[in-house]
């Protein structure tokens, strides 16, 4: 059968996520790389605005973005309902600066019943810089791409 959501995602590909009910993901300007069922690829510009004091990538921004491309991965397995985070961790391992690319890529691990887990690798030049993990579970609001 047909993932209409996966199939309008590989319409996109190269393309910056806008338009999206996410207004986190607009903001975040990100590019997609790619998607299938379960997994997807989003590259993101470290800007100013995304910047701690110290000059590199805020441990808030990292997390923001795992967090939110957990949930679009998790969007293209076409549930009936969204999906709220449960918990989230990461663990920051290297740095990424002004202008660097990062790379996140996303994979749905185990879809449960109830909850869904994910991880999350973002990668600057092929280096994993945060490795994050969420369990899922599904919202009261209904998702309206859903067949």
């Amino acid at each position: 059968m047909a993932n209409p959501i996966v199939e309008f995602l590989n319409t996109q590909i190269g393309s910056t996520i806008e338009n999206t009910p996410s207004e986190v993901s607009n903001w975040l300007k990100g590019k997609l790389i790619s998607a299938e069922l379960g997994k997807i690829a989003v590259s993101f510009k470290v800007r100013k605005e995304m910047m701690n004091p110290a000059g590199v990538l805020h441990g808030g921004m990292a997390s923001l973005i795992a967090d939110d491309m957990m949930g679009l991965c998790l969007f293209t397995l076409n549930k009936e309902h969204f999906y709220t985070s449960v918990n989230l961790t990461i663990d920051f391992l290297k740095p990424a600066f002004l202008d660097d690319e990062i790379v996140a890529e996303t994979e749905v691990i185990k879809d449960g019943r109830k909850i869904t887990h994910c991880v999350c690798k973002l990668k600057r030049d092929d280096v994993v810089i945060a490795y994050s993990t969420s369990n899922l579970m599904a919202t009261s609001k209904a998702n309206s791409f859903s067949q």
